[in-house]
């Protein structure tokens, strides 16, 4: 579709109309004292919002020109004519739903778009309706409100987005599902009540059959309900005698295993300290709020949606070990047959994936990530050595399905008081950031957060550039492991060359995972708290996804 001039005021009769959309749904959410079978609905209201709202930043009414410039949408200018006619539909519609509060409303509700977009621009009105909402919220009652109608409006509400969306190109429908996956991931992040997560499954089911981030609601809503239930869970520990160890995968501690008599299986292990200790949480401690917090969270079948291993439970492995074996279940779709290989094992093959393949293995591996700090995790052992693929014989590898695991590290992020060292083996350091490779107790050691995470991912994309483990790639430079961060920043080669093998735009993804919080934060925000969970995860996406997927392939 051809670009459009838009310029009555200053966004226009087609900004005025949008603006009054947004802020009709607005309105609604604002009605107090809902009853709990429709506190759904309100939900499904916040959900179109976002998804309007990312409609109007794709096609431009979001975004400020610059000065002397004109404002302009992308969308054409018959169908900006059918989206008025749409838009000016549904704020009639939500009028006439309110229609017997609508005296109140209109007492506190002073400002106009057309005031407000011939002065400012639309998004300072947005944040004024903002304010507004909450004056509102002390006015509005669901007293006077008909369910039904409520109901029969988000249904129209849903099909009125659809059809502003499908108004747009291809290329704006993407960029705005991208959007729209971000408004869905924030309210998974901030949810964490078993009610409220239950809520939002359904809401998101909703408004996106078959979306990845339904199945994360619902994956997070069932950890937490687990949670909920008990202290101790019984059915995660397993009998030693179910579990069979087999055929030791790639030189590496983990082994092929049968459960119950059945292939298909493989065991990871975790470590626990012995007797009393000051350093970190006991062995007790580690069982209760790692290890069956671990297996709830990796129990679920639709783990494998978010590309992660499904956890059937855990063994003590006591007496003959002091650590817990966790038992992995092959992934759906891989036979008992395929081999289980690690991306470590996969730079030694002397065959290597094309560009293409590489470009969709970092996309994988980063959006496991980002999901996985969105229901609250911490990996802490993200390295090439933990992201497995299922090699079926004959059949080559599938490099855009790789599963993250390696969780004997791993924690839930609002817990600092279990954290432990993360124990690399060795020759695997180069993927820590330098901040935690120190001893426990020593003054200035930071609690391991989400952005050293991405710093891992950030030595793992260096790798899928050249094709090599780190420590090939920095052969003869004598680095040590904490001064990797430094050494690559100070001699400009080392990242000019991932700008030669793959790209610039995946090369500037490479800088922001390193920098961490200094690229991906925000002032005066601290990282650990919730605002900074939220920015983390804004400029993660559209930084780190984002530039991953624009990354075209010539073939």
């Amino acid at each position: 579709m051809e670009t459009a001039g838009l310029v009555i005021g200053a966004v226009g009769l087609f900004g005025q109309v949008f603006a009054g959309a947004i802020k009709a749904i607005k309105i609604i959410r604002s009605i107090q004292d809902a009853p709990k079978d429709f506190e759904q609905v309100l939900l499904g209201f916040q959900l179109q919002e976002g998804r309007l709202m990312s409609w109007g930043q794709g096609v431009g009414l979001l975004q400020a020109p610059a000065a002397g410039d004109e404002w302009r949408t992308s969308i054409g200018q018959q169908d900006r004519w059918v989206a008025q006619d749409l838009l000016e539909s549904l704020r009639s519609e939500i009028q006439q739903l309110l229609k017997p509060q609508i005296t109140k409303a209109k007492e506190v509700a002073r400002l106009t778009a057309e005031q407000e977009t011939n002065e400012k621009s639309l998004n300072h009105w947005l944040r004024q309706v903002e304010l507004e909402q909450k004056r509102l919220s002390s006015k509005l009652s669901w007293a006077t409100i008909r369910g039904d109608r409520m109901t029969s409006c988000l249904h129209s509400l849903t099909t009125t987005i659809d059809n502003l969306i499908s108004l747009t190109s291809e290329r704006t429908q993407r960029e705005i599902l991208r959007k729209v996956n971000l408004v869905y991931a924030e309210l998974v992040l901030v949810h964490n009540s078993v009610d409220k997560l239950g809520q939002l499954f359904h809401a998101l089911s909703s408004a996106e059959k078959g979306f990845t981030l339904t199945r994360l609601a619902h994956f997070k809503a069932a950890m937490k309900e687990r949670q909920a239930k008990s202290s101790f869970h019984p059915k995660s520990q397993l009998s030693k005698d179910s579990v069979d160890l087999l055929d030791l995968i790639d030189q590496d501690e983990r082994w092929m295993a049968r459960y119950e008599d059945r292939n298909g299986f493989w065991v990871e292990w975790k470590n626990y300290p012995t007797g009393n200790t000051s350093q970190g949480p006991t062995k007790e401690e580690i069982e209760r709020f790692i290890i069956q917090e671990l297996v709830d969270l990796l129990a679920e079948e639709d783990s494998y949606a978010i590309q992660v291993p499904q956890c059937i439970g855990y063994v003590d492995d006591h007496p003959r070990s002091d650590r817990f074996c966790l038992l992995y279940k092959y992934p759906k779709g891989a036979t008992t047959d395929a081999r289980v290989r690690t991306l470590l094992s996969l730079f030694r093959d002397p065959q290597r994936p094309d560009l293409a393949d590489r470009i969709e293995l970092a996309r994988a591996v980063a959006q496991t990530l980002y999901y996985l700090h969105t229901v609250g995790w911490l990996h802490k052992a993200l390295r090439s050595d933990n992201i497995l693929f299922f090699e079926e014989p004959n059949e080559g590898v599938e490099y855009s399905t790789p599963y993250v695991s390696g969780f004997d590290d791993a924690r839930p992020s609002g817990q600092d008081q279990m954290s432990q060292v993360a124990g690399a083996k060795e020759g695997l350091e180069y993927y820590q950031h330098p901040d935690t490779l120190t001893g426990f107790k020593d003054e200035g050691r930071k609690p391991f957060r989400a952005t050293f995470d991405v710093y891992s991912l950030g030595i793992i994309l260096i790798e899928i550039a050249h094709w090599k483990p780190l420590r090939e790639i920095l052969r003869g430079s004598a680095v040590r492991p904490w001064e990797v961060r430094d050494t690559l920043f100070r001699e400009p080669r080392w990242l000019q060359d991932i700008g030669f093998a793959v790209g610039r735009a995946y090369e500037d993804v490479v800088r922001t995972c390193l920098q961490g919080w200094t690229s991906l934060g925000a002032d005066g925000v601290e990282e650990t708290s919730t605002e900074g969970a939220l920015h983390l995860m804004t400029n993660f996406e559209m930084m780190v996804l984002e530039k991953l997927h624009n990354i075209q392939v010539s073939v």
